[in-house]
C-alpha cells in the first residue's frame, strides 16, 4: 500500500471517528434533554395532585393539634388540686411558670446561702 493512500485512508478514518464522536454526544444531550423533561412532568403531575392532597394534611394536623391540646388541659386538670379547676384558673396557671433557677456548682443553687458563710 502506497504511503499517499495510507494518509488518505487515515484522514477518512479520522473524519468518521470524529462524526461518530459528535453523533453520540448529540445522542447522550438528548437523552439528558428526554430524562429531564420525564422529570419535570411527573414533578408536575405530583404537584397538580398534591393540592388536595396538602389540604388533607392540614386538616389531620388540625385534628391532631385539637387532639393534643385536649390531652393536655386533662392532663393539667389532673395535676392541678381541685380548688382551681376552673378554666380561668388553667389558663393562669399555664401562663405562669415557676421562673428557672441558676446553679452555679453541683450542688448549690444561686439563691440559696452559703453553708459556711
Amino acid at each position: 500500500m502506497p504511503e499517499e493512500e495510507r494518509a488518505r485512508l487515515k484522514e477518512q478514518y479520522i473524519k468518521e471517528l470524529r462524526e461518530r464522536k459528535q453523533i453520540r454526544r448529540t445522542i447522550e444531550s438528548a437523552k439528558k434533554t428526554q430524562a429531564i423533561n420525564n422529570a419535570l412532568g411527573a414533578m408536575v403531575d405530583t404537584l397538580a395532585s398534591a393540592g388536595d392532597t396538602a389540604d388533607e394534611f392540614t386538616a389531620r394536623l388540625d385534628a391532631e393539634t385539637a387532639l393534643n391540646e385536649a390531652r393536655l388541659e386533662v392532663a393539667l386538670e389532673d395535676e392541678l388540686p381541685p380548688e382551681k379547676k376552673s378554666a380561668d384558673d388553667l389558663d393562669a396557671a399555664a401562663q405562669t411558670p415557676d421562673p428557672p433557677t441558676k446553679t452555679i456548682g453541683p450542688r448549690l443553687k444561686a439563691d440559696t446561702p452559703d453553708k459556711d458563710a
